[in-house]
């Protein structure tokens, strides 16, 4: 089957946490070269993950989320109102129920929009503009693809996240 999509991106928008613990600073953290003979460059050398970011414990993903799709909102020159569907396509969401993408929906004051979350790893945001794609060809006029990660940080972690 060959699809041919009906929608462009018309807006854009990110959220990047500002703090920052390095691959090298986490590895010596964990003493990754004593305790399993890891060096603490492996993650830089193998795999070039130099850096990552942490959100402050307080914040859930739709609350990321929500600063994103309002950045992307802004960037398209829209109003929130003119959102006919809301694709929330990350892993972890803020509880099991409601869905994520409601969250956000009420974040953004998104009010005539449908709302799903998809959730498929690595491939959810590509699922969620396919998602996107079909409801536009069907009628709907603005769709909004979002998504979101946080993890636990670990109380190993915390200190390394407190330099």
């Amino acid at each position: 089957m060959i699809f041919r999509g009906s929608s462009q991106i018309i807006g854009s928008g990110s959220f990047v946490p500002e703090k920052v613990v390095s691959s090298v600073d986490l590895l010596d953290g964990l003493r990754s070269e004593a305790r399993f003979g890891i060096q603490s460059t492996w993650m830089d050398d193998a795999l070039g993950i130099k850096t990552r970011h942490y959100c402050e414990e307080n914040l859930l993903p739709s609350d990321i989320a929500a600063i994103a799709a309002q950045e992307a909102i802004d960037d398209a020159g829209i109003s929130a109102l003119n959102i006919g569907a809301i694709i929330y396509c990350g892993i972890t969401g803020d509880f099991i129920e409601p869905g994520t993408a409601h969250i956000i929906q009420h974040k953004i004051g998104a009010i005539n929009a449908i709302c799903k979350d998809v959730s498929n790893a690595c491939h959810g945001f590509c699922d969620g503009m396919l998602f996107a794609d079909l409801m536009i060809g069907a009628g709907v006029e603005t769709a909004l693809v979002v998504t979101a990660e946080l993890t636990k940080v670990s109380r190993l972690f915390l200190p390394l996240l407190e330099r």
